[in-house]
């Protein structure tokens, strides 16, 4: 009789110990899943065509994603948004190199607006006799 008790208090014990573990469990939503895509430019810009079609292709094939675009200023600055990307906020977003390399040093090397001259004629000429440019990165 007593390790019918014992049994039975441990199998109720195991039951309310289960049953807090499924409550415990985030529960599955039918709600769509929203993805935020942040530009860098305004309504009606390129950027934005791009992403009115992306949203379009991705919520046709995706019945539980919800794309959610935002213009320019909506969220910020260009760096916000890199930064909101980074950090998880957003999901997508059109980002510049420039304003990368405050995240990222390393990408810095594409935003390089120092190695042209002010002198026109200077640029002109290594642009048009370059070996770097004809030959090496042909």
């Amino acid at each position: 009789m007593k390790s019918k008790t014992r049994f039975l208090a441990m199998l109720v014990a195991g039951i309310f110990m289960f049953g807090v573990v499924l409550l415990a469990q985030p529960m599955e939503s039918s709600a769509a899943t929203e993805w935020k895509y942040a530009l860098e430019e305004i309504q009606n810009s390129v950027q934005d065509h791009y992403a009115q079609e992306f949203k379009r292709r991705v919520e046709e094939k995706l019945d539980d994603v919800n794309i959610v675009v935002y213009p320019y200023g909506a969220l910020g600055t260009s760096e916000d948004i890199s930064e909101l990307t980074m950090n998880g906020m957003l999901e997508f977003c059109f980002a510049t190199p420039g304003h990368l390399g405050t995240f990222i040093p390393a990408a810095r090397v594409f935003s390089l607006p120092f190695i042209w001259s002010d002198n026109l004629e200077a640029n002109k000429y290594v642009a048009q006799h370059s070996k770097a440019i004809y030959e090496m990165l042909a």
